[in-house]
């Protein structure tokens, strides 16, 4: 069934909700994954156990876990609903999929080329 005018108001907001309801599963997915590879280019930062330690630290950490939720949010749910297309296609587009996916691992390799720039430059601050 293809999206368009003919179509009621109902299927459509629907099927909206229900792509950015996927694309915030899989944008969870991907920083989760992000923040697994973090620690594992760290394993001599125990950030977890030092987080409990300092009212600053925990109000950075929910900060920062606040903003990532927002951003996940908005772009699921700003993205552009195809007008036209078969419902299906629109929830789970496979070339939005495969950029968003590109995005994840360039943003992921220029961060590691960054970090081990800043591990070299900063001798005296081990990670």
């Amino acid at each position: 069934m293809p999206i368009g005018p003919e179509v009621p108001l109902y299927v459509l907001m629907l099927s909206w909700v229900a792509r950015m309801v996927v694309m915030s599963l899989i944008c969870t997915f991907l920083g989760w994954l992000g923040i697994r590879i973090l620690d594992a280019l760290t394993p001599r930062i125990h950030q977890r156990q030092k987080i409990g330690e300092d009212p600053v630290s925990i109000g950075l950490f929910i900060a920062g876990f606040v903003i990532f939720i927002g951003l996940i949010i908005h772009g699921s749910s700003t993205a552009p609903l195809i007008v036209g297309t078969p419902l299906m296609r629109n929830l789970v587009d496979f070339p939005r999929l495969a950029l968003m996916t590109v995005g994840f691992l360039v943003s992921l390799l220029l961060g590691i080329v960054l970090f081990n720039i800043l591990n070299w430059v900063t001798p005296k601050i081990p990670f």
